[in-house]
Order: structure tokens, then sequence, then C-alpha cells
């Protein structure tokens, strides 16, 4: 829109940081970080209102017991998987169907070892997979790190375990070793030592007239309810 703009932008910082193309990462289908932040903002509502210590010593409390939740869930989950290679339900599920369709509805050519033509018996649409660096031109295996179904084709074929070339990041042990870490308990506020740093007032400023409203407003409404003339 504005060649100004992506100048100010490349010289600003390294595009890795800030454009989709060239971003390095995994994003596993999620393109912005909303579902986490509006789920945290969903128990941290209460916890904003109180003084600054206060509400990060309920941060501390209710992760505490996130973690405890989960770490029990997935050790539960380990005992009734042993598999090392067992994956969690949503990753087994979109595998399941990857699966499904690359029964179905695929022919192939094979160049080599690794790489295959991938061709929609329907559509005639061909796509490219390379098994060894798990990659397919459809993007999917790239941005969920699980084979899409022209990968679990070619898999299927070599009468692979589609499990193995899904991200370890899926597998129910790695998510049990996401909560390992410890958040240990502190003592109580009156047994904590003197502070020897300054004094840190709250900032200057200054307050409208009324009780603060707590809820978010809907963007575009007005105040109005809306309805689908359709």
């Amino acid at each position: 829109i504005d060649p100004k703009a992506a100048a100010w932008l490349s010289g600003y910082a390294d595009p890795v940081y800030w454009s989709e193309a060239f971003f390095s990462g995994k994003r596993y289908g999620h393109y912005t970080s909303n579902i986490s932040a509006e789920s945290a903002n969903a128990w941290l509502r209460d916890a904003r209102e109180k003084p600054l210590i206060e509400m990060l010593e309920d941060i501390r409390v209710k992760l505490m017991g996130w973690f405890q939740i989960r770490r029990e869930q997935g050790i539960l989950a380990t005992e009734e998987h042993p598999d090392p290679l067992a994956l969690v339900p949503d990753a087994a599920t979109r595998l399941t169907i990857a699966e499904r369709y690359g029964r179905m509805r695929y022919s192939h050519r094979r160049s080599n070892e690794s790489v295959f033509g991938v061709t929609n018996i329907d559509t005639e649409r061909s796509r490219i997979v390379d098994i060894q660096y798990r990659t397919c031109s459809c993007k999917e295996w790239q941005q969920y790190g699980i084979p899409c179904r022209h990968a679990a084709h070619c898999l299927l074929h070599m009468r692979k375990d589609l499990r193995r070339y899904v991200n370890e990041e899926y597998n129910v042990t790695s998510c049990v070793d996401t909560y390992s870490g410890d958040i240990l308990p502190i003592p109580p506020k009156e047994d904590w030592p003197p502070s020897v740093g300054p004094t840190i007032l709250p900032p200057i400023k200054g307050r409208k007239a009324g009780r603060p409203s707590i809820e978010r407003k809907k963007r575009g409404s007005g105040g109005r309810s809306l309805r689908c003339k359709r």
C-alpha cells in the first residue's frame, strides 16, 4: 500500500520479527495469541482490581493450581497411553482425518527416495511432498507440524507409521514435560524480609467520577443490539 512504510519497517527491525513470510518458528495453526490472552483475562479479572503485590500473589496461586491439575492429567494420560508415540487428542484427530483422505482420493509419482508428486483424483490438482524435510507445497504440514493428507498418502505407500512424522510437541510425553516445572509457595507477607530498595509509589493518575467499568466495550455496536437483515 505504501512503499515508505515497508522501507521504515525494514530499517526498524528484522522481518523475522514482524513478517509472517520470514517467520522461522512454528505457529501450529495459530496466527495470534488471542486465545491464550482471552482465557487468561477471564480469570485475571478479579486479580487486576487488587494492588500489585496481591495481584501477583493471586496469579502465582492460580498458576500453581493450574500446573498441578495439568500435571496430574498428564501423568494419567501417560499411564493410559504408555506408547512414546501417543499423541494429544487434537493432534490424533487431525492425523486420523489426514490418513482417511490420504487413502481415498490421491495417486502419486515418486521422484526419488523422499520426493513425491501427489495428484487429487477428483480435481487433478498436484502437490509436491518431501518426506525428508517434512514439507508439502500445500503448506499444511509446515503450518501444523502434522502430516497433511498428501503426505499421509505417501507415508502410507511407504508403510510408515504416520505418528513418527508428527512434531514431538504433540506427544503426550511432551505435554507432560510442559508442566513439569515447579512453582514454589512463598511465606506470608508478614514474614518477608524488609525491602532495601526505594519505596515505589503508585502513579499520579486522575480518576473519573463514578464506579469504573470492568466490562469490555463491544466495538462497532454503539450500544445498540444488532440483528442480521438476511
